[in-house]
């Protein structure tokens, strides 16, 4: 199978230095560069973001250099293959792997689409899709590549300061959310009896769950509010 070859080849090649590895079964093989992660649902890698919260990072670096070696005269493979010894060690180890798909045969453009699949970010959706349609049909990459790490740029800084100016509105959320529950806490160790009330009456119990309901939806609320979708 290609993925077992590619598998085989990223563990004899001394230039890869981890290797991770998302199935839907285990594979049953230990290897201190293999790093494996179960996943049913290849459709849909949102449980996954957490793995690739770095890769983000690390991209507008990485394709300032693919950019630069595209401008230097390089094929857009030669230019993978640069970033691939050169890049961040996330960025690397992905462009890596491309790279032995496209070894055992696998269409360029298809092995960097798989890696939009995966990681699944606007970044990375934007850019390595330009470099699928440059790839197919001809066009200045490297003059688009540098317009996209300009723009993941400002929207990173955009960011950044949304978070810095609303950091006072989410503390404020936070001590909104945890002032019934700092109250109840307060109630039950200094005025046992008010707790009691609580619990043991009809109306107490109903009060009560009343306000874990209203709490609930309240945390809620202040979640979809303090979200940031840029």
């Amino acid at each position: 199978m290609v993925g077992q070859g590619v598998l085989l080849e990223c563990i004899d090649d001394a230039t890869v230095e981890n290797i991770l590895l998302i199935n839907r079964n285990s594979i049953d093989m230990a290897h201190p560069k293999i790093k494996e992660i179960l996943h049913q649902d290849f459709t849909d890698f949102k449980a996954l973001q957490a793995v690739f919260k770095d890769f983000d990072a690390c991209l507008p670096e990485s394709l300032q250099m693919i950019a630069s070696s595209l401008k230097a005269g390089l094929t857009l493979r030669e230019a993978l293959n640069v970033a691939a010894k050169n890049a961040p060690p996330l960025f690397a180890r992905e462009m890596q792997e491309i790279l032995k798909q496209n070894h055992f045969g696998i269409p360029l453009g298809e092995a960097m689409n798989s890696l939009r699949q995966k990681v699944n970010t606007s970044s990375v959706n934007i850019s390595f899709g330009a470099m699928i349609i440059c790839n197919r049909m001809g066009g200045k990459l490297p003059d688009m590549l540098n317009k996209i790490v300009a723009l993941i740029e400002k929207r990173n800084k955009v960011e950044r300061k949304l978070k810095s100016l609303t950091a006072q509105g989410r503390m404020q959320a936070y001590i909104v959310c945890a002032f019934p529950i700092i109250v109840y806490v307060g109630m039950y160790f200094f005025n046992r009896r008010w707790v009691d009330l609580l619990h043991n009456d009809l109306y107490g119990q109903i009060a009560l769950g009343l306000a874990v309901v209203l709490e609930i939806i309240g945390i809620a609320m202040m979640a979809k509010i303090m979200k940031l979708d840029i």
